[in-house]
């Protein structure tokens, strides 16, 4: 019976706190200015706010720079993302659009597939060109493949760009892009500008 009572407390909670945001929401679409404002004009709104450049991924840190080459600033960097926690309305439209014009360049294969695997879906969607700044080609290919294979779930990828592929054998690993592209049906494709 106190099994019973708990899970019923338990329920009315969640359904209060669902009520709760729910409120919340409508509240937000009614009396934001921004949110009142046609769905076109917010877009522009947002275009305005995103500035084409490079991010890059190191292992501990990233560093972000704009068109002119100049380091972004962090509280710049948070503020744009911000913009994303205001509500749920501003994260669903600003979310996807956050890196489109965004290079995201990562230090190497290796920390681009456990960055990949914690991006959420509708942030990947809006990415069109990663780059990976250097490559060492070992004599094997199965941990860059496997890396590869993370690229399948960025469905607006057009472009992989390798600034560096350093060993002797880069053959193994240009055959490994090439299938890896294929697979995805020529939807993206690669170049590599140390060659």
């Amino acid at each position: 019976m106190a099994r019973t009572r708990a899970t019923t407390l338990a329920r009315d909670r969640r359904r209060s706190a669902l009520k709760a945001a729910l409120a919340i929401t409508e509240k937000n679409r009614t009396q934001s200015p921004l949110l009142r404002l046609p769905g076109e004009l917010r877009n522009q709104i947002y275009s305005h706010l995103l500035v084409s450049g490079t991010t890059t991924l190191n292992r501990y840190h990233f560093l972000r720079s704009g068109p002119t080459g100049d380091k972004m600033t962090i509280p710049q960097w948070y503020s744009l993302h911000s913009l994303i926690s205001v509500c749920r309305d501003t994260r669903a439209e600003f979310e996807p659009l956050l890196h489109s014009l965004d290079t995201l360049t990562f230090a190497g294969p290796e920390i681009f597939s456990p960055w990949s695997k914690t991006m959420e879906g509708r942030m990947k969607s809006g990415i069109r060109c990663i780059c990976f700044s250097d490559i060492y080609c070992q004599t094997h290919t199965r941990y860059f493949e496997a890396e590869l294979e993370q690229l399948q779930s960025w469905p607006d990828l057009k472009m992989v760009v390798i600034e560096q592929m350093r060993g002797r054998d880069q053959h193994l690993y240009e055959t490994a892009l090439d299938k890896a592209a294929r697979e995805q049906g020529g939807r993206w494709k690669w170049v590599c500008k140390s060659s």
